[in-house]
């Protein structure tokens, strides 16, 4: 049985959509996937579509939580129905409170740099992976200069784009001597900065029971 012939879901288009009409292209195309088709595909097949579709759902995570970004930057949940964003998202029943406020922050990460942003929107690094980028810029000395920030933002985007999350952050002292070895700590600030890391961590500290609706907790 022939296999389909396997697209792209990041080949560039041929015209520029509004996101409006986009969105409704991707729900139209979505509604019309062959599942049955897929029947006959060798192993190397379903795991290039695997692939894919993982491809295309980083871009539309990204697309959603620069969205929510931009409609919590203009409190457009306050002026049509008088709630903060958080509040609204939770409002079709399927979201938490956790999970709303979740959306809110990895929007207000992912869009806190342009080029991070146009990174994850393009498809070149996950929401994940552009937020801790935006969180490792952020433990970066306030001393550093706009060149230098940019600098670094560039740097960050070039060497995590083919890391997990978890080590991006791991990149920083290496990042901040490049750009900037004036500013890198001495061994007593360091230290001291382990010290108020620990102390945070102890601060922070927690532990929860939460029923998960089943009877169990």
């Amino acid at each position: 049985m022939a296999t389909p012939a396997l697209v792209s879901p990041l080949r560039p288009a041929t015209a520029s959509l509004g996101t409006e009409a986009a969105l409704s292209a991707i729900a139209g195309v979505l509604d019309r996937v062959d599942h049955d088709g897929r029947k006959g595909l060798t192993g190397a097949d379903r795991l290039e579509l695997v692939r894919q579709a993982r491809a295309l759902a980083s871009r539309v995570e990204a697309l959603a939580v620069t969205l929510v970004a931009e409609a919590d930057a203009h409190a457009a949940s306050m002026a049509t129905s008088g709630t903060p964003t958080s509040s609204w998202l939770a409002l079709d029943g399927a979201t938490t409170a956790k999970e709303a406020a979740g959306l809110v922050f990895a929007g207000a990460d992912t869009t806190r740099y342009e080029p991070v942003k146009d990174a994850a929107l393009a498809g070149e690094v996950a929401v994940s992976q552009a937020r801790a980028i935006a969180k490792s810029m952020g433990e970066l000395p306030t001393t550093l200069t706009d060149g230098q920030r940019d600098q670094a933002v560039g740097l960050f985007l070039q060497r995590g784009a083919g890391l997990p999350a978890g080590r991006i952050k791991k990149l920083a002292p290496a990042i901040l001597a490049e750009v900037a070895p004036e500013a890198v700590p001495s061994l007593a600030e360091q230290l001291d900065g382990l010290d108020a890391q620990r102390a945070r961590a102890f601060r922070r500290r927690g532990l929860s029971f939460t029923p998960d609706g089943d009877g169990s907790v």
